[in-house]
Parts: C-alpha cells; structure tokens; sequence
C-alpha cells in the first residue's frame, strides 16, 4: 500500500509536471493573436573576417602579450606566418621573439631549451648576431 508520505509525493510531482507543462505551451502562444501561426525566428549568419582583419586581430594579440608570454606570441606569429607568409616584418617579429624568449629562459637557468630558441632564431635569420652571440 502507499503511505501518505509517497502520495504527498506523488501529488507533487503531478502538480510539478503539469505547471510545467502549462509554463512550456502557455509561453510559445502567449503573444499569438488567435488564428494566426508562429513565424520562425531568424539567425543572421556572422560574416567571416578577412585576411586582413585576422591578421590585423594576430598582430594587436602579438602586442598585447610581447614581453610577457614569449610562448605566447611564438604561437602567433606562427599563425601569422601561416596566413600573410613570411613577410619581412614577421621574420623580424619572429627571430625577435625566438632571441627573447632564449634570454629569457637562459636568465631562468634552462640553458638548453634557450639554445634551441637560439637555434629557432637563425632558422629564420642566418645571420642574426644576437642569436649567435647567444649561442657563445
């Protein structure tokens, strides 16, 4: 048999389903005059940035976290690289980055991910000085 602990329960959740159910199919008619039928809404697709806008977005990103996130800005440029080439200003960006973050992990005490930087850095300037001078 129910105790009246299950039927006060049973009540409940029978009152629970059914404002539920008036909630669901009162709000979707509500503003509806009668006789007429919902119009469905619409999304408006987003339009996709250009070339240029995403590099331009790449390039503020790689300025905002210069200095600070040297992994960072190396994921960035990288993406830049990917998108506008390697450009006079990206390579310069980038060995820039590669010498950076080599000195940065050197003063760290990690000597050896440092010459990996430095070698990173010739690979986009064989001539570098400052990469070479790091490496000494």
């Amino acid at each position: 048999m129910f105790t009246s602990r299950m039927l006060y329960t049973l009540v409940a959740i029978v009152a629970l389903l059914g404002f539920a159910f008036y909630v669901a199919t009162s709000t979707k008619t509500a503003s509806l005059a009668p006789g007429t039928t919902p119009t469905p809404s619409v999304v408006k697709p987003t339009r996709t940035p250009t070339a240029d806008e995403k590099g331009a977005a790449l390039w503020y990103k790689v300025d905002q976290v210069w200095g600070s996130d040297w992994p960072q800005v190396l994921d960035t440029l990288i993406q830049l690289e990917a998108l506008q080439g390697r450009t006079p200003k990206v390579a310069e960006k980038l060995y820039a980055a590669h010498v950076n973050y080599g000195e940065t992990l050197l003063r760290g005490g990690y000597p050896l991910e440092a010459a990996g930087e430095f070698h990173n850095a010739l690979d986009v300037n064989p001539d570098g000085g400052e990469a070479k001078l790091d490496l000494l």
